[in-house]
């Protein structure tokens, strides 16, 4: 699918905006359980922040630098009326290709999503793609502090299989 990849992480009170908008289109309690207690957060020092748009605004995607471990860490969220139509891959995708040639302070050799065990359905469908031989592995579980999340991991070395159609 096409979308257009905005950063805006340089605009840091527009960046917070669409952020609290993404949350205000949710109930409260499916915010909580998909991102935890206080988001949205606000961005720290060497966070990226895309939105991306196809005829109106789709999601946003953020990229944490983890320096110490050769990795980032990505965020991402779809907006209610665009979700189940395949963008949270689309997005995931971008956001790893910007880590691996993009992102210039450090090496980066991989990429981890940590969801939730609260966020049971996306929970499910990140294990089934992991289980499935796709590029994102399944990386292990940190259960302090509750709620506890897994983490998924895509590695320099898999990204070649993900980026056919970026």
């Amino acid at each position: 699918m096409k979308f257009s990849a905005i950063r805006v992480d340089y605009h840091r009170a527009y960046a917070a905006a669409v952020l609290a908008d993404f949350a205000g289109s949710f109930n409260p309690k499916v915010v909580e359980a998909a991102y935890g207690l206080g988001f949205p957060r606000p961005l720290l020092s060497g966070d990226r922040l895309y939105t991306y748009h196809s005829h109106g605004i789709i999601g946003w995607g953020r990229i944490t630098p983890h320096p110490e471990e050769n990795a980032v860490f990505i965020g991402l969220g779809v907006w209610p009326a665009r979700a189940r139509q395949g963008w949270r891959k689309d997005i995931r995708a971008h956001l790893a290709s910007v880590a691996f040639q993009e992102c210039n302070e450090f090496p980066v050799r991989q990429v981890i999503i940590g969801v939730l065990t609260t966020n049971i359905e996306h929970l499910a469908r990140c294990q089934h793609e992991a289980v499935d031989g796709g590029p994102w592995r399944s990386s292990g579980v940190v259960w302090y502090p509750p709620p506890g999340h897994y983490l998924f991991t895509l590695t320099k070395g898999d990204f070649g299989r993900i980026v056919e159609g970026l």
